[in-house]
């Protein structure tokens, strides 16, 4: 714990460019190094700006060990730039953050066919409609989606994936224990319990509008792709759609009308060479090579769809809104159904072969009277967090009800 008090020491310096940060690595080290370094050493830097010779010079501990406190407590880990865990795809950028907050299971993403599904906060039915139809069949088919979770195109890519009954990594441009915005407070939960939310920034940072355009160098950093599905000439997904081709990442929009408002960036990218997004599997294709053990183009084009509710519309941090303090988003009552609008329901053996392990167990320990939670732990035999992992998972493919009182049932489709 000592080598990262001094990461999260160096870390909190915001003032000072990354750049920076990282000539002062090579020069000492380690941060540790140059924490105590000789500070007529530091002094005699002529690379360095009068401020930064003093953050440097200043050798106070106390906030960067409380920040190691509730990152403890919260069960937050901190990856740094030197760990194996960091994805070598985001070191490769040319402003890697020096170090990661995450929580939940982040995946071994230098592994992952990683899709980043941005746009604006403000779309409209069909920029609803398509982002989570291709954040649900981008990983039926393989894919994994990394969201900014912004409300919105963001929000409804993340929603997609999860109603697949896939993970999901989102990036946030805040503290990881505060929820931007609030009405994804759920959101947030059902992430970290079968994905990862992953910031640089640490625990009780606020979303000041100037995070963002840094966050999201880190959703294209950890992304192979990145695909704009609505956005207007000023939107903040053309920053990320920027920083994604300085990355050498494939660029993706979907088109829209010609006189649509929200459509303006995604045609203008078009126009620019933007690769042209239709579906799920023009996503697909070209990471297929890359990911043969990942991805499988039948399941991406075979996953049929089925959306209800229309989207709320809300301010956009970076269309030059000023920063809500909520946002009202309300989730459909409804979820996504894997099928056909002219297919019947599958039927229960269908419903449950494609579950895992603790998914059957937690299945199993159910009926369709509602139980409560102590019980459906004790019934199914495995560890606490493993069962409300499963039921998580259940409840967003619909094979399980939530009640009041913590109790849930079973839930059987019939054919």
């Amino acid at each position: 714990m000592s080598e990262l008090l001094y990461w999260v020491w160096l870390s909190r310096m915001q003032k000072i460019k990354s750049s920076v940060k990282y000539k002062a690595l090579q020069h000492f080290g380690s941060p540790k190094n140059l924490f105590f370094a000789d500070l007529g050493e530091i002094r005699r830097l002529d690379w360095l700006q009068p401020f930064e010779k003093r953050s440097f010079a200043d050798r106070t501990t106390g906030p960067a060990y409380e920040i190691l406190e509730k990152c403890t407590k919260e069960g937050i880990d901190v990856v740094t730039l030197q760990d194996a865990k960091y994805p070598e795809r985001l070191g490769e950028i040319y402003d890697p953050p020096l170090l990661l907050y995450v929580k939940g299971r982040l995946p071994v993403m230098d592994e992952e066919a990683a899709v980043a599904i941005v746009g604006t906060r403000k779309c409209s039915p069909y920029g609803k409609r398509i982002a989570e139809k291709l954040g649900y069949e981008i990983s039926r088919g393989g894919g994994l989606i990394v969201s900014g979770l912004a409300a919105g195109i963001d929000t409804e890519g993340a929603v997609g994936a999860l109603q697949a009954g896939a993970p999901v990594v989102g990036v946030l441009g805040c503290g990881i224990d505060v929820v931007y915005p609030r009405s994804n407070a759920r959101l947030y939960a059902d992430i970290t319990q079968v994905g990862a939310l992953v910031t640089e920034y640490p625990p009780g940072t606020e979303p000041f509008k100037m995070n963002f355009p840094q966050r999201n160098r880190i959703i294209s950093g950890l992304s192979e792709s990145v695909v704009v599905v609505e956005a207007p000439k000023k939107s903040g997904a053309l920053i990320t759609a920027g920083l994604a081709l300085e990355q050498g990442r494939d660029v993706f929009a979907v088109p829209g009308n010609v006189d649509a408002y929200n459509s303006q960036g995604c045609n203008q990218l078009l126009s620019e060479g933007a690769i042209y997004a239709r579906d799920a599997v023009d996503l697909l294709r070209p990471l297929a090579d890359r990911f043969p053990a990942k991805i499988k183009l039948g399941r991406a084009a075979d996953a049929k769809y089925l959306t209800v509710a229309e989207p709320a519309a809300a301010p956009d941090l970076q269309d030059g809104f000023e920063e809500p303090d909520a946002v009202k988003n309300e989730r459909p009552a409804k979820k996504i159904i894997d099928k056909g609008r002219d297919k019947s329901y599958i039927d229960l053996k269908e419903q449950l072969e494609n579950l895992s392990e603790d998914e059957l167990a937690v299945v199993k320990a159910l009926s369709k009277t509602p139980t409560h939670v102590d019980d459906v732990i004790a019934a199914a035999g495995i560890p606490a967090s493993r069962t409300m992992a499963a039921l998580t998972m259940l409840t967003i493919r619909g094979h399980v009800a939530e009640h009041t009182g913590k109790r849930f049932s079973l839930i059987i489709i019939q054919k």
